[in-house]
């Protein structure tokens, strides 16, 4: 587990101030980077408590710089701000027939979405920064692979099982925000 080394890097950002964020998975830490790929900090480590990771697969950041971390193995969320501290935790382990989730974005600084496996499907789970589930929205996919948000307050979910990007517009003027879906990308 050296500093600046990764095993398995899965989920990756990049901040307001342009530092690389990775999730190094099989070390079960996320590593900053700055834009040369010099090594700045490291958060996390195995483990079940607070602020550790077992697993951790994908990452989104807000305007603010502050980061979401997707914990598969111990299924929660967790924000931290620039620095590591601590934000809080999302458990998603109160949702029900959970398998899995495999991707997270933030959306408006205040919406944190998470690709979560049910039962028989995949669906786009929705929350507000204190971890209030506010629902499902854009339908069902197959198996959601990926989760971007553009600066117009579109999402792109990347359904990995059907080979396509469903793109969801959101209307901001609704709390929680109202999504639609706008158009699908698919291979043909």
């Amino acid at each position: 587990k050296t500093l600046g080394r990764l095993n398995a890097p899965l989920g990756i950002a990049c901040d307001r101030s342009n530092y690389v964020w990775a999730c190094d998975s099989k070390n079960d830490r996320v590593q900053k980077f700055d834009a040369n790929g010099n090594y700045m900090l490291e958060i996390g480590g195995f483990g079940y408590g607070s602020g550790k990771f077992n697993e951790p697969v994908d990452i989104g950041i807000d305007s603010k710089s502050n980061i979401y971390v997707l914990d598969a193995g111990n299924r929660r969320i967790t924000g931290f701000d620039e620095y590591g501290n601590i934000l809080g935790e999302i458990p998603l382990k109160k949702i029900g027939g959970l398998k899995s989730a495999g991707a997270v974005a933030v959306l408006l600084d205040k919406i944190i979405l998470a690709g979560v496996a049910l039962e028989k499907e995949s669906r786009l789970a929705a929350f507000d920064t204190a971890g209030t589930f506010y629902g499902y929205f854009g339908g069902t996919f197959s198996k959601i692979t990926g989760i971007a948000v553009d600066a117009y307050a579109n999402i792109y979910v990347s359904d990995g099982g059907a080979n396509k990007i469903i793109k969801l517009s959101a209307r901001r003027d609704k709390i929680p925000v109202q999504l639609n879906l706008k158009k699908i990308i698919e291979n043909k």
